[in-house]
């Protein structure tokens, strides 16, 4: 026989077995029980090799792929990632492909074919390193995971800017996406202030070591005389009775380090898709982006109860204002921001002269000022005039250009002055 015949180990069994079935070596039966099939079949199979030879006796399916997908459908395929969504990843061009183009292909396929023709790059797993996993929280507000993302997230057609990302660690929903400018204490009181009127007050917040939420150095208040080691970050939560917690790596707060990553994949492409290339777009968008993130990533919490509470008697207005602490003059006035401002008569309270008071900035540039718990009605005296400071190279130069003292002639060092 001519050529090479491509069998498996199994085939080459039975070939040995009906090659002994045809010298007669064995009967249809003792054949049957050797391969475990009827009589019947070894018949076929002892016919099959009487006019094919080995051939017969090897299945006619071997080599045959009948679900080996169509070339013009991977065609197809392939030309539409590299001219829609080059740097899609796998599993997000497959949605794009499934959804949109109504081109069905498993994420498995898209992958093989995006690696075999150089359209994408298999992620280098780093080496594995132990941590051990921290149990979800069971109850939906229970603990709610925050962090800032940096990322250029208009691709060069905007500013590049901050998402802050509200992630609940029973479920893995998003609560909140809001976008600004910088990560500073500014933005995350706005980003707050949505998240608290949305659902409530949560029990606990889980944050970074970041400036905004942590100080590293204490110091001492120069007007109350109490060490102060907390933001003003801090102080509005402690406020609000919801419990603030550093996180001391990046792996203990890993849910929403990985929702950041998938962010950073989808949330792109998808403000890339939509045409978006500012701030105050992206988050109108933002919110209908959390809720079809959360039908496709959301998990169940393992108790039904939501353990948020509610806003009543809490001055939001107030408690996510950076408040500061000034004295009141024997004269009822207070310096703040440059400024002096006069406490009116008609507000005085008894013994005010000498207290500390609670001042802050409104949304619309309205300076307030609290003495335990009451409004007071100020207005604005003067503005105190500029003063540049003196920077230290300019401090320098001045202090070079004073005179030097030149002692007299008479002066005790001079060489040519001696007393007799």
């Amino acid at each position: 026989m001519n050529g090479v015949i491509t069998m498996r180990s199994k085939d080459l069994e039975r070939i040995k077995i009906i090659e002994r079935l045809a010298k007669k070596e064995l009967t249809q039966i003792e054949a049957g029980k050797l391969l475990d099939i009827s009589d019947r079949q070894i018949r076929t199979l002892l016919k099959r090799y009487q006019e094919f030879g080995d051939e017969g006796v090897i299945s006619k399916k071997l080599g045959n792929n009948n679900s080996q997908l169509s070339q013009p459908l991977k065609d197809k395929a392939l030309r539409l990632i590299a001219e829609k969504y080059p740097d899609f990843g796998p599993t997000l061009a497959t949605e794009k492909l499934q959804g949109l183009h109504s081109v069905f292909l498993s994420i498995e396929t898209v992958r093989q074919l995006m690696i075999r023709h150089k359209l994408w790059i298999p992620h280098v797993q780093p080496p594995l390193t132990y941590h051990p996993l921290r149990p979800r929280r069971s109850n939906f507000g229970e603990l709610v995971l925050i962090d800032g993302s940096v990322e250029f997230w208009f691709e060069g057609r905007g500013p590049k800017c901050v998402l802050l990302v509200f992630i609940d660690d029973a479920t893995s929903s998003i609560l909140n996406l809001f976008f600004t400018p910088t990560e500073d204490l500014v933005g995350y009181f706005r980003a707050m202030d949505i998240y608290l009127h949305k659902y409530g007050r949560p029990l606990a917040l889980y944050s970074d070591r970041h400036a905004v939420f942590n100080v590293e150095r204490k110091r001492k208040n120069p007007l109350t005389g109490e060490e102060e080691g907390i933001t003003q970050f801090e102080r509005a939560m402690t406020e609000l009775d919801v419990k603030l917690i550093h996180a001391h790596s990046p792996q203990a707060k890993g849910r929403v380090e990985r929702c950041n990553r998938t962010l950073q994949d989808r949330f792109i492409k998808e403000l890339r898709l939509q045409g978006i290339s500012d701030i105050q777009t992206a988050n109108v968008f933002a919110e209908a982006y959390r809720l079809e993130h959360n039908k496709r990533f959301e998990e169940p919490p393992a108790q039904s109860t939501d353990l948020h509470r509610s806003l009543e008697q809490y001055d939001l207005s107030r408690i996510l204002r950076p408040n500061h602490h000034r004295i009141i003059q024997k004269d009822l006035s207070f310096q703040y921001e440059s400024e002096i401002y006069q406490v009116q008569e008609n507000s005085q309270l008894p013994g005010l002269r000498g207290k500390i008071i609670l001042v802050w900035l409104d949304d619309i540039g309205y300076v307030h000022a609290q003495y335990e718990g009451n409004e007071l009605q100020i207005v604005l005296f003067k503005q105190l005039p500029y003063q540049p400071i003196i920077v230290q190279e300019t401090a320098r130069r001045w202090i070079m250009k004073k005179p030097r003292y030149k002692p007299n002639r008479f002066h005790p060092y001079k060489n040519n002055y001696r007393i007799n």
